[in-house]
């Protein structure tokens, strides 16, 4: 046999027709992903996927985790930042609740229990970025306040 080997002609007709492949698995991609019920099948396979590869599904997020440790980082510190500004300007408006002071900086805030019930609370929900998921999932419930901390202090030493 003195021709190319099968996997050599193929290797070698992708690469000469490269452009007329990638356009023609753009217009399919483009048909099916506007398909009813596409992304719920992309996120079962994903799912299934990962239930029968285990080892290799947690290798690649923990390498995925190490090459962008800093960007991941910064990702959830802005998003722990929005969060916090959307629960604090539900409950106060983005300011503290007592009359006589009116902070505004965001890092000076927190949520208060205004029941002073927040011990048991927080014992069951988690403190700080944990209370805020908690907050968002269950509505905005009644029973909480923005306060600055030096108001939370002065609150708790009455």
């Amino acid at each position: 046999m003195g021709g190319k080997s099968s996997r050599e002609y193929q290797k070698n007709w992708r690469e000469t027709h490269r452009e007329s492949v990638q356009k023609s698995q753009a217009k399919y991609l483009a048909k099916i992903r506007v398909l009813p019920g596409y992304k719920e099948r992309l996120k079962l396979r994903g799912r299934r996927w990962r239930a029968e590869h285990p080892e290799q599904s947690r290798a690649k997020v923990k390498k995925y985790q190490e090459t962008h440790k800093e960007q991941l980082r910064q990702h959830y510190k802005e998003v722990g930042k929005k969060l916090k500004l959307e629960i604090l300007t539900f409950y106060g408006n983005g300011k503290c609740a007592c009359v006589q002071c009116g902070e505004n900086r965001i890092d000076c805030l927190s949520i208060d229990h205004i029941n002073n019930d927040g011990y048991a609370h927080r014992k069951r929900v988690g403190n700080g970025g944990r209370m805020y998921d908690w907050l968002k999932k269950n509505n905005f419930p009644l029973g909480f306040q923005t306060l600055c901390m030096n108001d939370q202090f002065l609150k708790r030493a009455d």
